[in-house]
């Protein structure tokens, strides 16, 4: 919620917001903020007042450190290796982030993941990212 009330406070007060029917750039963070404040108040209040509650077990520091490493992993390597192997990369170690998921799992989701993001974002919608970067050849 925190982040949903900066993310929007920061929309508005540094972009122009428009109208619904003659949008300015700031109106779709403003909407989409609101939208993460709105979520995390429901999720805030259903841990509190619903009757499924789950106790807290510990932090989850295989899947912190994996997701975040990951998320790194496509920040620095997305250029240099192209948006195939970087997805399929990233997808790969955020599925290892989770103790009951194989190295053969991860590999076949990340693979998956993969190529239909290469369909959706090179071919579909024609991002201007190479397939396969200039580490490993850049052919495509």
């Amino acid at each position: 919620m925190a982040v949903g009330c900066i993310y929007g406070l920061t929309a508005w007060w540094s972009l122009p917001v428009g109208d619904s029917v003659n949008m300015g750039p700031g109106y779709f963070p403003i909407v989409l903020s609101m939208l993460l404040v709105l979520l995390g108040a429901a999720i805030a209040v259903r841990s509190v007042v619903g009757e499924y509650s789950v106790a807290f077990e510990g932090i989850p520091w295989r899947s912190i450190a994996m997701n975040t490493l990951a998320i790194l992993c496509f920040a620095s390597l997305i250029r240099p290796l192209g948006l195939f192997p970087t997805v399929m990369l990233t997808a790969s170690l955020s599925c290892l982030g989770s103790a009951n998921v194989s190295m053969t799992k991860a590999a076949i989701a990340g693979f998956s993941i993969a190529v239909l993001c290469t369909l959706i974002f090179s071919f579909i919608i024609g991002l201007p990212i190479a397939i396969v970067g200039p580490w490993l050849g850049g052919f495509i």
